[in-house]
């Protein structure tokens, strides 16, 4: 992850609203290009920030949903810590803490990336089925990981890092429905072909889904039943719409490339390509690599630990029989 840099004073901060898996991580590239400053982007830091950072996302998410004014002071407070001295915010918790980044940068603006339903829905799925494979065999801080027994406590030994990670990430998806409410009007999209659903079918389809969410609460459900996730994608088109002022925001598709955004930011365009980082087959290649090496530490862990224990065994019996020994001849037996 960059260090921190004190962003240029000509340009205000910048918030990446969208979800995950919208191209966030393209724009990220591209919005550092542009400003020549680093962009906190915390599903990375998340991933592989220094312990501190991952401890502070912890925290932020136990805050979270902001509830009382001490939630909203400390929540707002995390993330200064968390964002100061970068030139803009992108990927969770920011796309789920728009209104408290917004109160931390009062002059930012907000570019909110969108993604055809069909393409990002696959490729978030990809994305939690490969969380669900790390938690497997991490388990999970600050959630109900379903690593219980021997196999969660070693996650501590097998990876601290991506225990935290897991515990992050589902810590904060788990509350994303109840930031972003499920409106009543038929799934609450944003009305700019986010798939807003419309009529009695819409309205149905939005109560089958809260249905599943259990009043809009994944507490208590599984997590990683993606079943459990329809719906949160018009539910945070609404959100945005919500609690961005119109003239902050701009709706941007990646896919367009440079013009939008350098328009919106008052930039110029660069003589260079557009980004496009982290795509589906890389997300899928990596994790499955990243599952197989925890599979291959947790098994050399059990191996080691089963050979440590043998050879206590081995030794407590020779102990054991020593004195039994020792004993009888003492007795005259």
């Amino acid at each position: 992850m960059a260090s921190a840099a004190t962003p240029s004073p000509s340009h205000p901060f910048i918030i990446v609203a969208g979800l995950p898996r919208t191209g966030t991580t393209t724009l990220t590239t591209a919005l550092s290009q542009l400003l020549r400053a680093p962009v906190f982007d915390g599903g990375a830091a998340s991933y592989s920030g220094a312990a501190r950072t991952q401890r502070r996302l912890l925290t932020l998410v136990s805050h979270f949903p902001v509830r009382s004014p001490d939630d909203r002071a400390r929540v707002v407070e995390l993330l200064r810590e968390l964002t100061d001295g970068y030139a803009g915010s992108s990927d969770i918790p920011g796309s789920f803490c728009v209104g408290e980044l917004l109160e931390c940068w009062p002059e930012a603006r907000v570019v909110w990336t969108v993604r055809g339903r069909e393409g990002w829905w696959g490729s978030y799925g990809a994305l939690w089925r490969g969380v669900e494979g790390i938690e497997r065999w991490v388990g999970g801080v600050g959630c109900e990981g379903r690593a219980g027994g021997l196999l969660g406590s070693l996650g501590w030994v097998i990876s601290p890092r991506l225990r935290r990670f897991v515990g992050f990430t589902v810590g904060m998806w788990g509350k994303a429905p109840e930031i972003c409410r499920f409106s009543d009007d038929g799934g609450g999209g944003d009305g700019g072909g986010e798939g807003k659903r419309g009529g009695e079918e819409g309205r149905e389809k939005n109560r089958e889904a809260r249905g599943m969410l259990g009043s809009v609460r994944f507490e208590g459900r599984n997590v990683f039943d993606l079943r459990n996730h329809e719906g949160l994608y018009d539910a945070h088109a609404a959100y945005i719409r919500r609690v961005v002022p119109e003239e902050k925001l701009l709706r941007f598709d990646v896919r367009e490339g440079w013009a939008p955004l350098c328009e919106f930011l008052g930039v110029e365009v660069p003589d260079v390509p557009f980004p496009h980082e982290f795509p589906r087959k890389y997300l899928i290649e990596g994790l499955e690599v990243l599952v197989r090496r925890l599979r291959r530490r947790w098994w050399a862990l059990v191996t080691v630990l089963s050979a440590g224990t043998g050879v206590a065994g081995w030794v407590l019996w020779r102990y054991l029989s020593r004195w039994l020994g020792q004993a009888t001849q003492s007795v005259g037996l």
